[in-house]
C-alpha cells in the first residue's frame, strides 16, 4: 500500500535540514529477485489533510502504477484538490454515528459520548480536527485531573485514543496523537463482610433487603437483570448486552427466582437501587462503597466457597480468567474471618462446589469449568 512520506526543506537529501517539504506518495515496486523499489509521486501540498485525500487517488491507481503505467493526476497540472476541513466535533459525530451503527451497547455509546464532550469543552469543537496534538491530550489531562479519579480519567482516555484511532483509520488524520493512560497500583476489589452487609440490610425495607442480596448471590451487573430474560433456572444475558459480548448465564434457585420476579414488577430505573444503597451505606459510616460491591462480594464469596477461579470466572461472565484472579489474591483467613458462614469450606471445597452446581437444576457440569 502506498504511503505518505515528506522530506526536510523540499529535499529529497536526508542530510538537509529546516522545515519539512510536500508530501509525495510513495509507491513500491516489486522487482523479481530483488527488494521493492519506492516510486516517489509528488502531491504537490505541505497540508496533511489534503496530502492524505490526494494519496487515496493515489492508491485508486496503484496496481497499474506498479505495473509500470504512468499517471499524471489533476494537481499535477495545477488543478486543486478539494479539501473539506473536518472539524473535531463533525469528527466526533461521525464516530459516534459509525459506533451506533456497529451497534455498541447503550452504556458504552454513553460512556464515549461523555468522555468526547469533555474534550470538546476543553479543546475546542471548531478546531480542524487534524491540528489536535498530543499536547492537547495532555492539556485535558490537566484540566480533569483534580476533579476526577484515576479510573475515571483512564476509562475517558480509553475513549479518545479509540476515537483517534479510528480518525486515522479513515484518513481523517494522519498521525495518532499519543494518548497515554495515568498510571495506578492495582487495589483489591472491595467487597462487603457479612457483618457490613447484615448492617445494610438492617437500615431497609424488606424489598431492597432482597434486590440486594439478590445482587450479592448471583454477581449480577447492575443492568444484566434488566437486559436478561429468564428461562427455567437460567437468567439469560444475550450477547449484545453483555460486556464480555458472550451470552451470560446466570444459574438461579427458587429463591432468587422468586426476588428476580419482584424487582421485574417494580418498575423502577436500574439507577434507583444505586441511589438507596449508597444513601444507606454513607448514612451508618461505610462511605466509598459502591453498588458494583456487591458483585465483588459474590466474587470473593464464591472463590472462599469454591476454590475454583475457572468456576468462579465463568459464574461472573468474565472473558479473561485473568480477571478474575484479582479475588484469589485475599489472603484465606481473611475472608474465612469476613465469612463465617463460608469459613469451612476452605478446607472442603469440594462441598462449596457442589453447593454452587445445585443451582439451574445441577446444569453447571463438571466438565464446562475445568
Amino acid at each position: 500500500m502506498a504511503s505518505l512520506v515528506r522530506f526536510p526543506g523540499g529535499s529529497r537529501n536526508r542530510g538537509d535540514k529546516g522545515r519539512h517539504g510536500p508530501y509525495y506518495a510513495k509507491v513500491y515496486i516489486p522487482r523479481p529477485g530483488q527488494r521493492p523499489k519506492g516510486k516517489l509521486i509528488p502531491l504537490k501540498t505541505e497540508n496533511t489533510r489534503e496530502a492524505a485525500i490526494r494519496l487515496q487517488e493515489v492508491e485508486k491507481m496503484e496496481a497499474l502504477i506498479k505495473q509500470g503505467i504512468e499517471f499524471t493526476f489533476p494537481w499535477m497540472n495545477g488543478s486543486p484538490t478539494a479539501v473539506k476541513r473536518i472539524t473535531l466535533q463533525e469528527a466526533v459525530r461521525e464516530y459516534m454515528k459509525a459506533r451506533e451503527d456497529e451497534g455498541l451497547r447503550r452504556k458504552t455509546l454513553e460512556a464515549y459520548s461523555l468522555a468526547l464532550s469533555h474534550f470538546l469543552a476543553v479543546a475546542g469543537k471548531d478546531r480542524p480536527i487534524e491540528t489536535i496534538a498530543t499536547k492537547d491530550i495532555q492539556a485535558f489531562v490537566r484540566a480533569y485531573r483534580e476533579s476526577h479519579s484515576v479510573t475515571t480519567l483512564n476509562i475517558n482516555l480509553r475513549a479518545l485514543k479509540t476515537f483517534f484511532l479510528w480518525a486515522h483509520e479513515t484518513k481523517l488524520i494522519l498521525e495518532v496523537p499519543k494518548v497515554k493512560v495515568l498510571q495506578k497500583g492495582r487495589e483489591l476489589p472491595r467487597y462487603l463482610s457479612n457483618k457490613e452487609f447484615d448492617r445494610v440490610q438492617a437500615q431497609t425495607t424488606p424489598f431492597l433487603a432482597d434486590v440486594f442480596w439478590f445482587y450479592q448471590e448471583t454477581g449480577c451487573r447492575l443492568r444484566e437483570p434488566f437486559n436478561a430474560v429468564l428461562k427455567g433456572s437460567f437468567l439469560l444475558v444475550p450477547t449484545e448486552n453483555s460486556k464480555g459480548k458472550e451470552e451470560r448465564q446466570i444459574p438461579l434457585n427458587h429463591d432468587l427466582i422468586r426476588v428476580y420476579r419482584q424487582l421485574m414488577e417494580a418498575g423502577h430505573d436500574p439507577k434507583y437501587y444505586t441511589d438507596q444503597f449508597r444513601k444507606i451505606v454513607n448514612g451508618i459510616g461505610l462511605e466509598g462503597h459502591k453498588f458494583h460491591d456487591l458483585r465483588h462480594t459474590f466474587g470473593v464469596r464464591t472463590w472462599l466457597q469454591t476454590g475454583d477461579i475457572h468456576l468462579v470466572s465463568q459464574l461472573m461472565g468474565h472473558k479473561s480468567i485473568l480477571t478474575t484472579q484479582i479475588y484469589a489474591r485475599f489472603f484465606i483467613t481473611r475472608l474465612q474471618e469476613d465469612f463465617p458462614d463460608l469459613a469451612g469450606f476452605a478446607t472442603d471445597r469440594t462441598k462449596g462446589r457442589a453447593e454452587i452446581l445445585q443451582r439451574g437444576n445441577g446444569a453447571l457440569v463438571e466438565k464446562e469449568v475445568l
